[in-house]
């Protein structure tokens, strides 16, 4: 037992997190399985001491804590590999070895993941994990976009005016950016306040989604929390610069959406960041984002005076005015749909 066997440890620098699921897996070994740090030790080149003082430690970034992850994690795995009989694992300690050397590896070691382990994991991570999105590349978006945003587009024609190529109303809309530790997601998630034409203020419509970051561009995909299975998709632009720290204060882009008559619309879209509400928090918060609510619906064109920035006016009404709407379909009894 002596002797290290070739085991898929992934050959990577650790991080934190792998520094702490080997110590605590080697706590596990010993406190549950009965395995001895001097085990542990065997045919590593360490110590018995040095695999408690690794176990002990707190050190992730230095040298020798590396080699040692290496040393230990390949034994660790190579002794639950010899174990003469499966024996249980508890969740956590089965969590800590998917972690460690993954799902396939723990097939190969006849451990069985809970019932709760084997279930899908939720949409956030197929997404992540589909299209290859990296931590650092998650962290990069939520640092620039959380918080609150005023979402400006065209709003659809009436049915007393059907020309298209013409902005006479906006519609103003609220988007909350949130951040990852609000629901202990893989990506943002987005909660997205439009009020159409004709409705009462309390009667605006809210959809919920995902902030996923693509490349040179930042997406949301959602839908309304009604329960309708009709998505909603926006899409703004995006330069993943990571010398540029600060906040985005203005995006553009295109959304595909329903109008209020249901009927799909894709119009452009700007968005103004609400200043300082990505350092809010609670009541605080709360009280902003509830004014912020209170100022959506659909407006005349020349609200935007006051509703955006200055400097932004005239890039604003140029970049909504260029083809606003496209794909509108208008129902025979259609009248007020904004």
């Amino acid at each position: 037992m002596g002797e290290l066997v070739n085991l898929p440890v992934q050959e990577r620098s650790p991080s934190a997190a792998d520094h702490l699921a080997l110590r605590f897996l080697i706590k596990y070994l010993s406190q549950m399985l009965g395995v001895g740090y001097k085990t542990v030790a065997d045919g590593t080149g360490f110590t018995e001491s040095t695999v408690k003082n690794y176990v002990n430690d707190k050190s992730t970034t230095s040298k020798a804590a590396a080699e040692m992850y290496a040393g230990f994690a390949k034994r660790c795995a190579a002794l639950i590999m010899e174990r003469p009989q499966p024996g249980p694992f508890h969740d956590y300690a089965v969590h800590l070895l998917v972690h460690l050397y993954g799902s396939e590896w723990l097939k190969s070691a006849r451990i069985a993941a809970s019932a709760s382990m084997q279930a899908e994991p939720p949409p956030d991570v197929i997404f992540a994990n589909w299209l290859g999105i990296t931590d650092d590349n998650i962290a990069h978006a939520e640092s620039r976009f959380r918080g609150l945003w005023r979402v400006v587009r065209p709003s659809s024609p009436v049915a007393s005016h059907r020309d298209m190529s013409e902005v006479r109303e906006v519609n103003y809309s609220l988007l909350n950016i949130r951040p990852r530790s609000v629901n202990s997601g893989k990506l943002c998630d987005f909660r997205w306040y439009y009020l159409g034409q004709g409705r009462e203020k309390d009667e605006y419509d809210v959809f919920e989604g995902f902030v996923i970051p693509n490349v040179n561009r930042i997406e949301f995909l959602g839908r309304a929390l009604d329960g309708y299975a009709l998505l909603t998709l926006m899409v703004w632009r995006f330069r993943p610069n990571r010398e540029i720290l600060g906040h985005v204060r203005v995006a553009s882009g295109q959304a595909l959406s329903l109008n209020t008559f249901g009927a799909p619309v894709s119009a452009r879209v700007r968005a103004f960041f609400v200043e300082q509400s990505d350092q809010l928090s609670g009541r605080k918060f709360d009280t902003l984002k509830n004014d912020e609510v209170d100022a959506i619906g659909v407006a005349p064109l020349d609200s935007l005076r006051a509703r955006v920035p200055a400097d932004q006016h005239d890039k604003t009404v140029h970049y909504l005015s260029d083809r606003p709407i496209v794909g509108f379909f208008s129902g025979q009894d259609d009248t007020s749909e904004g």
